[in-house]
Formats: structure tokens, sequence, C-alpha cells
């Protein structure tokens, strides 16, 4: 059994309510029976709502207190000397701070240092009182140096422009900040010091919020051991689980060649209200080949802005280092799980070889890494062995050879051909390209594979294989030409070099 500082699994989960409002109610049952002060770390970059948030959920919760760790800031001008921002751990006083958690956690007051802006430096004290619920709140409440003092973890994150809008908004209008020094702080503090010191911590919280671009927040993910309660909450509740039916979502291009923002959106959302849950972004079926890096990364922000389910992202490019910082920027961007090709230019790479590659990425991803079998295309197989010696959460196969099915903990057929026989095998989920255009067919089926009713999944595998044989058109322009029938105002075009 994981103990509380183990990284922890999570469930995506979609709630309409606020989350103070659901969060208060969890909080006071979790905490009922609790004697002792309860200590919640309300973490994350800045610039994502985190003291407006701690703020709501403190008027919900009956006796509860904030402690703001922007006071325990070293001085401005030692920070200055060392070249240092506020995430980084030796921006704070973190002895004390840690010596304060405890001590609020045994129901002592303590002196906390009240930090002024304007002197740069910590100078008055006042006096915090313990309560039932106190809220830590601060960039570094959720750093390992504070997990054994902390019940219960929050983590707040959002789209890298939205946490630039923020502190150009906050530094220069309420601040004072010149514009450069607050662009000069957001690269610092954001982009450098919390994704190294911060980022990974996420991965330990007990409830993920994301802060849209128009700064409202919405439960994204709760880890597993929490599941239950949320799931009490709203019996009606389901999980969204890395299973089942993932749609290869289409990348719909003007006739020109430009992306379609509009129809990508209106296919996001045509998915959903479906049945959809789970979506695979900069897939094959995406056309990821032939856009530049940043117009895929776009296609993610857009998908987690107006999908609410799971959503994949196949990050893998030709080489290492490019494959490395796209997974960087897309776990930025709120990616669930994430998948990679191997490189795609030398054919037949040395096995060993591969398994230094893939292992990399591995321990780069802090969100489930899958990996991505198409021989046919890479010129190079993920074998059995290599299997063996990666780190990897499960293995989405496109070779038609189903020999991985019980080779991996959780296995994804590529295509309709041997579905219902990778299912018998022991396979978790399907990621075939025509559910884009009838997902609920995908849906029904998913249902039927999942309760092994072979026969009625035989009979919606061939409905759906005479749609295909309708138009004479085959692999992606198919499905963008069935697409375009499907949806108003999708456009059927490719770019090269396919042709439409």
């Amino acid at each position: 059994m994981k103990n509380k500082f183990s990284a922890q699994s999570h469930v995506k989960l979609n709630f309409k309510q606020n989350p103070d409002e659901i969060l208060s109610v969890i909080l006071q049952k979790l905490y009922s029976d609790n004697p002792a002060p309860v200590l919640i770390a309300i973490g994350g970059p800045g610039g994502t709502g985190k003291s407006t948030f701690a703020e709501k959920l403190a008027s919900r919760l009956p006796g509860c207190n904030i402690l703001s760790l922007d006071n325990y800031k070293t001085s401005r001008q030692d920070r200055l000397k060392k070249k240092l921002s506020g995430p980084h751990p030796d921006a704070n006083q973190i002895e004390l701070l840690k010596k304060h958690l405890s001590l609020i956690r045994s129901g002592k007051p303590v002196d906390v240092p009240v930090y002024c802006r304007k002197k740069g430096d910590t100078g008055n004290y006042y006096s915090y009182k313990p309560e039932k619920f106190n809220l830590i709140e601060g960039e570094i409440s959720t750093y390992i140096q504070f997990r054994k003092f902390i019940d219960f973890s929050i983590f707040i994150d959002s789209d890298i422009k939205t946490q630039l809008k923020t502190r150009l908004t906050r530094d220069v209008d309420v601040r004072g900040y010149s514009y450069e020094k607050a662009i000069h702080t957001f690269l610092e503090s954001n982009l450098v010091e919390f994704s190294r010191y911060g980022s990974k911590s996420k991965i330990y919280a007990d409830v993920h919020l994301y802060c849209h671009d128009d700064y409202h927040l919405a439960i994204e993910a709760v880890a597993e051991k929490q599941l239950c309660v949320f799931q009490q909450y709203d019996q009606k509740l389901q999980p969204i689980q890395t299973k089942g039916c993932i749609v290869p979502i289409t990348t719909p291009f003007n006739e020109n060649g430009s992306f379609c923002e509009t129809a990508f959106v209106n296919h996001l959302e045509w998915l959903s209200d479906r049945g959809i849950t789970r979506i695979l972004v900069g897939g094959t079926t995406g056309e990821f080949f032939s856009m530049p890096i940043e117009e895929r990364l776009t296609l993610l922000k857009l998908a987690k802005e107006y999908f609410p389910g799971l959503i994949l992202f196949q990050a893998g490019c030709d080489n290492l280092f490019s494959t490395l910082d796209t997974i960087r920027k897309a776990e930025q961007l709120g990616a669930d799980t994430i998948l990679c090709l191997p490189p795609y230019y030398f054919k037949d790479a040395p096995g060993a070889g591969l398994v230094k590659y893939f292992n990399t990425i591995s321990k780069y991803c802090t969100v489930p890494f899958i990996l991505y079998n198409y021989p046919l295309h890479t010129g190079n197989s993920i074998t059995h062995s290599i299997l063996e010696k990666v780190n990897h959460f499960g293995l989405k196969d496109s070779s038609g050879n189903l020999g991985l099915t019980d080779k991996t903990q959780f296995y994804l057929t590529g295509g309709d051909s041997l579905l219902i026989e990778s299912y018998k095998k022991g396979a978790s989920g399907f990621i075939c390209s025509m559910s884009n255009v009838v997902p609920d067919l995908y849906v029904k089926l998913e249902h039927e594979l999942d309760n092994n009713n072979y026969d009625k999944s035989l009979n919606i595998l061939t409905e759906i294989k005479k749609i295909k044989e309708s138009i004479p058109e085959k692999g992606i322009p198919l499905i963008k030409k069935l697409l375009s029938g499907k949806i108003n105002g999708y456009p059927p075009y490719v770019r090269p070099p396919l042709i439409s």
C-alpha cells in the first residue's frame, strides 16, 4: 500500500459545481472526526488563482484560517544577491516554515513574519491561531519539504499563457512593476524555477484544479485514494479511465492548408455530446507528421479547454531532445497521458538504443507513459524485450500483430480488424480512426466488448465496415470526407504528402 508521501495515481472527473463548493463538503466529511488542526496545502505556479481560491474555500469552511507563504520569503536583497525567485526553495525561510507547520499541527499559535513588498523584507509579525482547517497557500506549499505536515493537498494549474496574463496584470497594475520586470519575473519564476522545483509536486496532490483562461476553476482529477469520497458526493459520478474507446481525433485543415480551429472545437464538443470520454491528440489520424510541434500543442490546449474528458497526447518526435521538450510543454498544458512513437528515421535501430531512448522518456514523464508501436511508419518495432526493460504504463499497438497483448499491463489495439481477438487476449481498450465519424457505435462497441458480447461486437463492426466502404477514399481522407457530411462546416482536406 502506498503511504501518504508516495506519488499518486489520479482519475479524471467532470464536476459541474464550483470546486470550493465541492471541496468544502469533501473536507468536512473527511475530517469530521479529526481532533487536531487539519493542514490543507494549496499550491501551483504563480498566476493560477491560489489566493482567490483559498479565500473562497475559507468562506465555506467553518473554523478556517489562511496562512500565506508569501510571508516566508527571504529578503529581496538576499534573493537578488543569490539570483533567486520565489519558487526556489532557498528563496524562502524553509526551516522556519517547517517549525511553524509543526506547531500549527499541534494546535499552538505561531508568530508569522509579515513580508513588506515595498521594503522587500520582513519587519512586523502577527500571531496565527490554528483553527480546525488551516489553508497553507503559496507556490511552495506542495513541495516535498512540507509533505509530512500536510493532511490534504490541492494543486492548481493552468495554461502558461493564462499564468503570463495574470502575472502581467497583477505585477504591473497592482505591484507597480515595469512591463520588462514583470516579464523577467514570469520567465524566471514560472518557466524556470517552478518548473524545476514545484511542477513535479503535482503528482503527490490529492486534487488537481485547472484555471481556465477566463479564470474559472474546475476540478480536473482526484487521487485514486480519494475517489470513493468524491463519488459519494455525487453517486452518479463515474471516473474517466484510460481504457475502452479512445478517439484519435482528426485535425481539420482549410483548403489552403491552414488549421481550422472552429471545426476542431465543434468536433470536440460533438464527440463529447455523443458519449466519448477519451481522445488522443496528435496521433497518426491527427496528421501530427504534417504539423510543427507548436501547432500540435495548440491542439492540446484547445482540447483541454473544450473537451471535458481524458486527453492523451502523442509527443513523439524524430529525436530525443525534441520529444522531451514536447513532453514538458504538453504536461504544462495538462495532458493526462503521454504516448510516444520510437524515433522515425534510423530504421531497425539497435534494441539497446531504443530501451535507453524510452527509459529516458519514462523518467522524464510525470503522467502515465504509453509506448506507441507502429513499425510500418517508424521502421522500428517495439518488442517484448523492450517492454520488459522500459518502465511504462501501457502500449498502443498498430503493428497488426497481437503478440504483445499480454506483455504489458495496459494494451490498446490500433484499428478495427483485430479488435475482438485482442479483447479475448486481454486488451484494455482501442484507438480506431472511424470513432471520429460514428462515435455512438464505438460507445456501444466498448460496452459489448467489456461484457464479452463478441457476437454483438461483430455486428457493430460489420455496420462500421459498410460505412467505410460507402465512399472510394481510404485512410485519413476517408475519415475527413465522412466527417464533412456529419459536422456542418468540417473541411475534408488533408495536408501534403497526403491528398484529398
